[in-house]
């Protein structure tokens, strides 16, 4: 026998997809530059001045997302972007996929800007996947602060209130501030997520919504899309075909297309690169940018509470 032949609409959505990956907009769809070594420095220090509404210390933020995609990265990127140092940074050890060794606890990557602490502080738990996932129970008790860090996450059992890694009585402080969903940008729309990932990212997402947590997405990888975007970053918010994976991706999520940031890490440079550094400076700021909103809140709220009683 022969190749099996394609359906009809398979080749459409093929030819579709050909089309679209070519096709750039006259316009930016999305502005955040321009991208240039003085707006990076603008960017770099708005994020060090950033004045924390409310008696909090610092910004706890939560990356969850399937095993390998890009969490980790994620953070290797930050931490080269924040030092400005002309090196690539790497304090955070990336594991090749199927090799067992993705992040298996609760892990804090600190974070510090020209050798400075940072008002940021990046969580990253163990990789959502269909056979070896984090229970949603933990997710939530890692959100509402009561999983401290170094905690190994098991897939058969959630915490128990006996553990030592358990927080009885967590503050704002230990909470989480904003939640990131960390995805793919290589998967394909029926790669997605698996059926489990989805369930899991729906729920979290429906409690989440009812204590006003800020939810983002972090499409990592961009750069791997099309040779163009590896080249030159700028051209990801020109693309027909990016755009068209966000609205993919926000109805996916049920979120905005506004909440949904892209991303492109380090992975074989031996330099750091400008745009990509602006880039990940850009996906910091409004990170914390959406905390603060969420202090805001919480101290409005407080009040009002207070003037009532």
């Amino acid at each position: 026998m022969g190749n099996t032949v394609p359906k009809e609409d398979e080749l459409e959505s093929e030819q579709s997809f050909l089309g679209r990956l070519k096709r750039l907009f006259a316009s930016p769809w999305r502005g955040i530059g321009p991208w240039n070594q003085k707006e990076k420095k603008k960017l770099l220090s708005s994020i060090l001045n950033m004045n924390i509404e409310g008696d909090v210390k610092q910004i706890n933020c939560l990356l969850i997302g399937q095993i390998s995609s890009g969490k980790t990265s994620f953070c290797n990127a930050a931490a080269t972007a924040l030092a400005d140092s002309g090196e690539i940074k790497s304090p955070f050890t990336v594991y090749q996929e199927g090799e067992g060794t993705t992040t298996k606890k609760l892990d804090i990557c600190n974070l510090y800007a020209r050798d400075k602490s940072m008002k940021l502080a990046v969580y990253d738990c163990r990789g959502i996947h269909d056979i070896d996932s984090i229970r949603l129970e933990d997710v939530l008790r890692i959100v509402d602060g009561h999983i401290k860090p170094g905690y190994i996450l098991k897939s058969d059992e959630p915490i128990s209130e006996s553990d030592d890694k358990y927080r009885r009585n967590p503050t704002l402080n230990d909470k989480m501030h904003c939640v990131i969903y960390v995805m793919d940008a290589t998967a394909s729309r029926r790669l997605l997520a698996t059926e489990t990932t989805k369930a899991i990212f729906s729920e979290v997402r429906r409690i989440l919504s009812g204590k006003h947590v800020p939810q983002l997405v972090l499409v990592n990888k961009v750069d791997r899309m099309h040779v163009n975007f590896k080249n030159n970053l700028e051209v990801v918010f020109y693309s027909d075909y990016l755009k068209s994976f966000l609205g993919n991706v926000a109805s996916f999520t049920n979120l905005d297309e506004r909440n949904i940031l892209v991303q492109s890490n380090y992975c074989t440079e031996k330099n750091p690169d400008l745009k990509r550094d602006f880039l990940t400076l850009n996906n910091l700021r409004e990170i914390m940018q959406r905390a603060n909103d969420y202090f805001t809140y919480i101290v409005k709220t407080q009040n009002y509470d207070e003037e009532r009683d």
